[in-house]
């Protein structure tokens, strides 16, 4: 939200911020609306509707049981975070390229990412954010890559980790991400990540990372019959 805020508030068309009466913070980009603090679950998908919105993200309690409402569909991962510092693995990744090469890597290396990213505003957010400071592309051995989507001053998010298919099996994956986190931009900092799968969170527990007791929760609205 932090980051959000830094780069687009000053863009009204394309952000929206709103308080929620249990105090929480409402911020739509595009068709996702992102959700800090609490909110009342009925007024918050009915506010959507409203707005037009499709997506909602936030974090929750994993003790809390969540049931998405009629018409809408949620998947949930596990949050993971370890601190960032300073260390000798940082200077094995690369920073300064152009943004295309971490986004082909990304396309090659993950169905998912090269089904929903598209390019033009991919480049304009990650450019704008890195601009502000408040976000990063990494590339290690020109074949793997990772963004940290979001910096704040006490926190990062570090997500997209991918390495070509090819290239798979020779460690390179845990060597960027232990090359990130140790990145002196990042010193100090809690950085947080989900794993969409059991195997993918015991990568990054590998890497120093550890589970949070916080589940982060994507609901979207159903497709029309």
């Amino acid at each position: 939200m932090q980051t959000l805020s830094a780069c687009y508030g000053a863009l009204p068309n394309m952000l929206g911020w709103h308080r929620s009466d249990a105090g929480g913070v409402l911020c739509r980009f595009g068709s996702a609306l992102l959700l800090t603090g609490d909110a009342d679950f009925g007024e918050l998908f009915a506010f959507a509707e409203l707005l037009g919105v499709s997506r909602v993200e936030w974090t929750e309690d994993s003790a809390v049981p969540y049931t998405p409402p009629t018409g809408w569909t949620s998947r949930s991962y596990p949050v993971l975070r370890r601190i960032g510092g300073a260390g000798p693995n940082s200077a094995t990744i690369k920073t300064n390229f152009e943004l295309r090469r971490c986004f082909e890597i990304l396309c090659q290396s993950d169905a998912q990412f090269a089904r929903e990213a598209d390019y033009l505003p991919w480049l304009s957010d990650m450019t704008r954010r890195r601009n502000a400071g408040r976000a990063g592309a990494f590339v290690y051995a020109d074949a793997a890559a990772a963004c940290v989507t979001a910096k704040g001053r006490r926190s990062a998010y570090l997500s997209s980790v991918a390495v070509l298919p090819e290239k798979r099996g020779f460690g390179l994956g845990l060597a960027l991400v232990r090359a990130v986190v140790a990145h002196p931009a990042l010193r100090g900092r809690s950085i947080y990540t989900a794993a969409q799968s059991e195997p993918l969170a015991a990568f990054y527990r590998q890497a120093g990372f550890k589970a949070l007791p916080q589940l982060f929760i994507i609901t979207e609205k159903r497709n029309p019959a």
